[in-house]
Formats: C-alpha cells, sequence, structure tokens
C-alpha cells in the first residue's frame, strides 16, 4: 500500500501534486462565487459563440459540482506524489498538463460535442495510466476496502471506460477519460520509460527495493517487472 507522503519534498518545497490541488480547489471557490467563470473558461464545441482555443486548457481545471472535483482530487492525492518524486516535479506537472490538454483536443478531432466539457479527469487517468505501466503489481485498496493489484484495477476500470464509450448514456467525458490513458500511456513510453528504477521511493510500505546506490540508479524498468513477478 501507499504510504502517507509528506507535504513538501527533498528541497523543501511543497509537491507539485499539492499546489496542483489547491488550485483546482481555489478555481472550483471561483466557479461558485462568479457563474460566469465557468462559461468563459469551460471547453465548447467547435462553432459554437462561446468557443475559444484557450478552453482547451482552462476547462481541465474547472469543475462541475463537489463531487467532480472531490474525486478528480483524490486521484490525483494518492498517485500524484509517488510520480512526482520518481520523474521529477517538471515531468510531472508536463504528463498533467499534456495529458488533460491532448484529451480534450482528442476530443474534438473523434467526436461532434453537443455540450460543453470540463473537469481533470484527462490528467488524472494520464497520471493512473502511468502509475499502471510502472508498477503493475502493486496493491491498492479500491474504494478504500477492496484489496487489488494496480493493473487489475486499472483494467477494470479501462473495460467500463470502453464500455461507455460505445454504450454511452449519461453527460460524463468517458471518451476524455479513455484519451487521457492514452496520451499518458504514449508519454511513458516515448519520455519517462527508458531506465526508469524505483529505488529512491520510500512510499511503500514493506518494499524490497534497494537503497539509492550507484549500482541501483541503473535499474532499469523490465529488471524491476522481473522483480515484481518473483516477489508474487
Amino acid at each position: 500500500m501507499f504510504k502517507k507522503p509528506k507535504l513538501r519534498d527533498r528541497k523543501g518545497l511543497i509537491h507539485m501534486t499539492y499546489l496542483l490541488v489547491f488550485i483546482n480547489a481555489g478555481i472550483f471557490l471561483l466557479q461558485l462565487i462568479l457563474p460566469t467563470f465557468t462559461n468563459l473558461f469551460a471547453l465548447y464545441p467547435v462553432g459554437s459563440e462561446s468557443y475559444w482555443v484557450f478552453q482547451y486548457f482552462t476547462a481541465t481545471f474547472l469543475h462541475a459540482n463537489f463531487m467532480h472535483l472531490l474525486m478528480n482530487m483524490l486521484g490525483l492525492y494518492f498517485f500524484g506524489v509517488f510520480l512526482e518524486t520518481k520523474f521529477g516535479r517538471i515531468n510531472f506537472l508536463t504528463l498533467y498538463i499534456v495529458s488533460g490538454l491532448l484529451a480534450n483536443i482528442l476530443w474534438h478531432v473523434f467526436y461532434t460535442p453537443l455540450m460543453p466539457v470540463l473537469g481533470a479527469s484527462g490528467s488524472i487517468f494520464g497520471i493512473i495510466t502511468v502509475l499502471a505501466l510502472l508498477i503493475p503489481n502493486q496493491k491498492i485498496l479500491v474504494f478504500f476496502v477492496i484489496p487489488m493489484k494496480l493493473w487489475w484495477g486499472f483494467a477494470l476500470i479501462m473495460l467500463y471506460t470502453v464500455y461507455k464509450v460505445i454504450n454511452p448514456a449519461d453527460n460524463v467525458g468517458h471518451f476524455i477519460h479513455l484519451m487521457g490513458a492514452l496520451v499518458g500511456a504514449v508519454y511513458y513510453i516515448l519520455f519517462l520509460r527508458k531506465g526508469t528504477h524505483l529505488s529512491n521511493y520510500n512510499y511503500l510500505k514493506n518494499s524490497r527495493y534497494p537503497k539509492n546506490t550507484s549500482s541501483s540508479r541503473r535499474t532499469s524498468s523490465s529488471s524491476i517487472r522481473k522483480r515484481y513477478k518473483s516477489d508474487r
């Protein structure tokens, strides 16, 4: 299971994960105070009088209601610091922004939307996808109760997402979730996979990974996967 991470990183800076949570929460307060705020920055269909190009970015920081915000921020809180510590603040922030931004763009490319969209779900799915590729056998608690390996939980989420894309019956942007996961997978393969290792981590309970030594820094992602398989 994941340990509760500290508020600040090794350099004494507040984790980018927490800054993003604070930013999203602050923007949600602005949405409540200023009703026109959401109308301006949510992503509208191309051709709409309310459509602006900057909305592909700004919509990723807006939320429809408190539960929408809460679910996204819980995902960011539980998984974000882990990846941030591994890949660094800039890499993590880039993953967050690129996943949400490209998911919104791809939504317009492949869909003909009839209503505006908003939410950080594309970014969150990108983060969860990278985590599932990096440590698939890590145990998590689904709904805080059910123990399950991360790749199993991820597979169930993606199966549900694909089903809802094929059979849409609600106002949830499931296609954006799917695109966020796709962008996260591509980002991991292109920029994060080579030479990745988990030796710098202290957020896993009962971790069996070596301490941060010169030899452990050369541990490859393939050897990590083999070690996970042997530890089962």
